[in-house]
C-alpha cells in the first residue's frame, strides 16, 4: 500500500571489470532540507531494529549489502494514508533508498548480515525516538522472522497503543 511522502528511490550504478560505483544520495531527490546526520548500522542476520518513530526528522535508509525487509505504517493524522502500512524489500543499492518522512514508523528485519547507511535530516535524539513492540499485531506488519535478536529498548517497548498516545501527545514538527 502506498504512504504519502515515502519514496523508493531507485539508484543506478556504473559498473566495469574493476566493479560499480553507485550514486547513493542527491539533496535534489528529496523535499527540501539537508540531512545532518549520517550512520552506518551493521546487523547480523535475524535481528529487528524498531519499531521506532520520529516527530522531528526523516530518515533516508540505504541497505549497501544483505537482504532485508523494511516495515512502515503511517501515524501521521493529517495524511491522505493515515494508517496505512507499507512493505519493502532491499538487497544492496541496486533495490533503491528508502526516503522515510517524519510521522512514519517503521522496522526494519536483516533476513541476511546486513550493512546500512542512514541519513537523517536533524541530528538523532533520544527525545526524537519513540518505540513500540515489533510483533504487536495492531501495527499490522507480517514479519518472516519469529524470534529476532532485538536490542534491549526495542524488546522492552510498549505497545502500538502506548505509542499512539504518546505520539499524539508531543510536538510533531512538521508532519500535520
Amino acid at each position: 500500500m502506498h504512504i504519502a511522502g515515502v519514496e523508493l528511490i531507485k539508484l543506478s550504478s556504473n559498473q566495469d571489470e574493476r566493479g560499480a560505483l553507485t550514486e547513493v544520495f542527491r539533496s535534489e531527490w528529496l523535499p527540501a532540507g539537508g540531512f545532518e546526520q549520517w550512520n552506518a548500522v551493521q546487523s547480523a542476520a535475524n535481528v529487528v531494529r524498531g519499531v521506532h518513530v520520529h516527530r522531528q526528522h526523516d530518515d533516508y535508509t540505504l541497505c549497501l549489502h544483505g537482504h532485508a525487509e523494511v516495515w512502515l505504517r503511517d501515524l501521521r493524522s493529517g495524511s491522505e494514508s493515515f494508517g496505512a502500512v507499507g512493505h519493502f524489500e532491499l538487497s544492496g543499492p541496486d533495490s533503491g533508498a528508502i526516503f522515510i518522512p517524519q510521522g512514519v514508523a517503521h522496522g526494519v528485519a536483516s533476513l541476511s548480515p546486513t550493512w546500512f547507511l542512514i541519513g537523517q535530516s536533524r541530528y538523532w535524539s533520544v527525545d526524537d525516538e519513540l518505540r513500540c513492540r515489533w510483533d504487536d499485531p495492531d501495527l499490522g506488519f507480517e514479519w518472516r522472522l519469529d524470534a529476532p535478536c532485538l536490542s534491549t529498548q526495542d524488546r522492552d517497548a510498549p505497545s502500538f497503543a502506548e505509542l499512539l498516545t504518546t505520539y499524539g501527545s508531543g510536538p510533531v514538527g512538521d508532519v500535520q
